[in-house]
């Protein structure tokens, strides 16, 4: 699927949300259907079935809670801090909302436009490598959850 044909394209490509650089935008690679569903039922088995979203603890052997995620400096600093010993744009990601909505991107995206791909009061939004090592969490209450299967 092209960015032109995602169902959120709105998010990157609109004056009125957030207008991307063409070069960053090109690194936001929509999922076709089948595999979107997958890696939302993927998704689902990370975290622990509550309300909140929040990462399954008999999974991940440290999951922590960032406050107020919207404060974008904020979480982009949180970001960087946690993966600074890797270049962000070699982390690449998927980024998963719903059974038929989900993108693959790099780290430094993410860190850069966070809240483009977390909005407030809507989005449940799954971060996480092919390698299951880690996840990202937001629920749409404005919980933001960080999870790896060992202490960062």
């Amino acid at each position: 699927m092209l960015i032109s044909d995602f169902p959120l394209r709105w998010r990157w490509t609109e004056e009125k949300y957030d207008k991307l650089p063409d070069d960053h935008l090109s690194r936001i690679i929509p999922a076709n259907t089948d595999m979107a569903k997958s890696l939302w039922e993927r998704s689902l088995t990370l975290y622990d079935g509550g309300t909140e979203f929040r990462p399954s603890t008999e999974l991940f052997d440290f999951v922590a809670e960032l406050d107020t995620p919207h404060s974008t400096d904020r979480t982009e600093k949180w970001i960087r801090d946690n993966f600074q010993t890797k270049e962000l744009e070699s982390i690449k990601v998927w980024v998963s909302w719903q059974p038929d909505l989900a993108v693959q991107t790099d780290m430094e995206i993410i860190a850069r436009y966070w809240d483009t791909f977390c909005y407030e009061a809507s989005d449940d939004t799954s971060i996480f490598p092919e390698s299951g090592e880690w996840i990202i969490h937001y629920w749409h209450e404005d919980c933001f959850y960080f999870a790896t299967k060992s202490e960062p």
